[in-house]
């Protein structure tokens, strides 16, 4: 069957049902943290300034700017109040993702009733990270290429352009050439020979990371990042928790096909086998690799599937349907929604600390250094608030002692008052019902300056350690 055919298949009347549910289970999730410093970013690109540092905070390394190419086209439609369109255009392309995975499964010799349930299990393992982020273009990049590899692979030139965009879109781009060797170390293995044209997609997709305005810089900071045990140990690398229910669905989903059909460990598997296990072990460490994962895991998923007799049951037990989604449709909408629920209100919360907190800066009048949530310090730069803040989401250029010190004031520990002497912070937000305006309001040095839907900014009564200026120096 060629490609198109088998895309085609992809698009059926059940590929459309699939398409749909991808689409509403991405739209929900309409802002997040990052979004703030990244338009403000986008902002500074149309300017015509690539970002190289953070003017928004008191202390910071150089930048690393993954993701600019998303960023320069995400500023113009915020910029002229079109946003929810770009939101829309991003989540339509991501629910693309699922259509991928079936493709992929027929790609391994899956039927397309297989096929399709694969493409359930992959909406699943996507929804705790769909909105109109880099990450997202990302995974559409991973599935694309590995439906290339696992293709006749008449052009492995093409991993080069599909890498290069990844490289100005996202960080994980390091993933590009990971993916194309472990398939070509698994063709090897099935068919005791190397594959040149694989070899050369793996070469090309490591060639395509480089092409960006960071050149090795792309690898360079990922081997950083992955090293900072102060950033694992916060809030950038978190392992599984199993925090959401739709992770509880792909995780005995993908185990019971596992061990309904098993899925043998023989040469002839060592493709899939090698997927599954390397990335298996990536989304253990780090949460966030879930959506890699629910694409890297479905050769073997649909191999499994294939073994049990799955299918045969399947449309014995309901001879009226032939839907894939008979049987995992139904727990799948029920997790999606049920994440949905949760995901909303922490969300929402969010959303609600940060536009308080830029409305305490605004109404208050304050200008210097503040400490506030990090979630807040993108979007206070992308308003153009006269602050510094001590931490925000970039994570990366600020170094162990701003995390420590963020920590430490955060939780109102034995040392609070030290580190925002040391910090020269002029200025705290704080929630009303937290330990740190707790220890504020028993300070006679602060007092509370404004307050708006449940956080209070407190301002030292002496402004003697404010930096001068709007801006750190």
């Amino acid at each position: 069957m060629t490609l198109r055919e088998r895309l085609a298949s992809a698009a059926s009347a059940e590929g459309g049902i699939i398409f749909t549910l991808g689409f509403i289970a991405g739209f929900p999730h309409y802002f997040y943290a990052d979004l703030g410093w990244q338009l403000a970013e986008g902002r500074a690109l149309w300017g015509g300034s690539f970002p190289t540092r953070l003017p928004e905070a008191i202390a910071a390394g150089p930048w690393i700017d993954h993701e600019w190419l998303f960023e320069a086209l995400a500023w113009p439609f915020w910029a002229h109040a079109a946003w929810p369109v770009f939101a829309a255009l991003c989540t339509a392309l991501v629910a693309t993702v699922p259509l991928l995975a079936v493709a992929i499964a027929r790609r391994c010799g899956a039927s397309p009733f297989v096929a399709n349930a694969c493409g359930y299990l992959t909406i699943a393992s996507a929804v705790t990270s769909y909105a109109p982020r880099p990450q997202t273009i990302a995974e559409l990049c991973f599935a694309l290429e590995l439906l290339l590899l696992l293709g006749p692979l008449r052009r492995p030139w093409l991993a080069l352009p599909l890498a290069a965009l990844w490289a100005n879109v996202h960080g994980s781009v390091v993933l590009a050439p990971l993916l194309a060797a472990i398939v070509a170390a698994g063709h090897w293995i099935e068919s005791g020979q190397p594959s040149r044209k694989l070899i050369e997609a793996a070469l090309w997709s490591l060639a395509g990371t480089l092409l960006s305005p960071l050149g090795i810089a792309t690898w360079t900071s990922a081997a950083q990042f992955a090293s900072r045990s102060d950033i694992i140990a916060t809030s950038d690398w978190q392992p599984v928790s199993f925090s959401y229910p739709v992770e509880f669905f792909v995780l005995v989903t993908c185990g019971a096909a596992l061990v309904a059909g098993g899925v043998p460990i023989v040469r002839r598997n060592a493709t899939a086998l090698g997927l599954l296990g390397i990335f298996t072990a990536l989304w253990l460490l780090e949460a966030r690799f879930l959506p890699f994962f629910g694409i890297a895991a479905v050769p073997a998923i649909a191999i499994a599937l294939e073994r049990s007799g799955w299918e045969t049951r399947r449309r014995r037990a309901a001879r009226t349907t032939r839907v894939a989604g008979g049987w995992l449709g139904l727990p799948l909408v029920v997790a999606v929604v049920a994440t949905v629920l949760l995901r909303a209100p922490s969300s929402l919360q969010v959303d609600r600390d940060v536009l308080a907190t830029d409305a305490l800066v605004r109404t208050s009048g304050f200008a210097g250094r503040l400490f506030a949530p990090f979630t807040a310090g993108g979007y206070l730069e992308l308003r153009g608030e006269p602050v510094a803040v001590l931490l925000d989401t970039h994570a990366l250029p600020f170094g162990p002692q701003a995390w420590r010190d963020y920590a430490t004031i955060d939780a109102a520990r034995s040392g609070w008052q030290s580190a925002l002497a040391r910090n020269a912070i002029a200025g705290v937000v704080a929630a009303d019902d937290g330990p740190l305006a707790a220890a504020l309001r028993a300070d006679p040095h602060w007092r509370i300056a404004a307050s708006v839907d449940g956080q209070l900014l407190f301002t030292r009564r002496s402004r003697a350690l404010q930096a001068p200026g709007s801006r750190a120096g």
